[in-house]
């Protein structure tokens, strides 16, 4: 759900409201994910998703 919230351009605090977990929460979450994957930060990721055709449809869409 991080994921989902980061690519559809959520800030850490709307996705935090919207998952109903607090803001550090999403932040441990969003830092363990990147770590994982080596990703510095969102637009590493951003980049990644561009440079490897990821079709944004997949990504939901609503605000939560």
């Amino acid at each position: 759900m991080i994921l989902n919230g980061i690519v559809r351009g959520l800030s850490n605090k709307e996705l935090a409201e919207c998952l109903d977990v607090s803001l550090r929460t999403i932040q441990f979450g969003r830092s363990r994910m990147f770590k994982k994957i080596g990703f510095q930060n969102r637009g590493e990721l951003m980049e990644w998703i561009v440079a490897n055709n990821i079709d944004l449809k997949y990504f939901h869409r609503d605000k939560c």
